[in-house]
């Protein structure tokens, strides 16, 4: 799709910026909890907002839950907004 946007001159790059906000505190000798936040501003494409939790467990494991809130911007049938849970876990060796 950019290819041909760029063929036809009518590609525009657009504007974004990620912002976040973490503080991490030791727990339990080797692993580690960070509660964060995160804001993503997408220009004409809307914003994100992210609010979760990283635990890692040394550097073997590591596990997170955030909650997130999109929201497109104002259009003929109103903004488009979407609200996600993720639970994500790694494991390395």
């Amino acid at each position: 799709e950019v290819t041909q946007q760029l063929a036809a001159g009518a590609y525009r790059p657009r504007a974004r910026l990620e912002a976040e906000v973490a503080y991490g505190w030791p727990f339990g000798g080797m692993s580690l909890f960070t509660p964060y936040s995160r804001l993503t501003w997408l220009g004409e494409d809307g914003i994100h907002y992210r609010v979760g939790g990283r635990w890692n467990v040394g550097k073997a494991l590591e596990l997170s839950l955030t909650g997130e809130r999109r929201q497109g911007v104002q259009g003929t049938l109103g903004s488009t907004l979407d609200h996600r849970i993720l639970l994500e876990g790694r494991f390395g060796y």
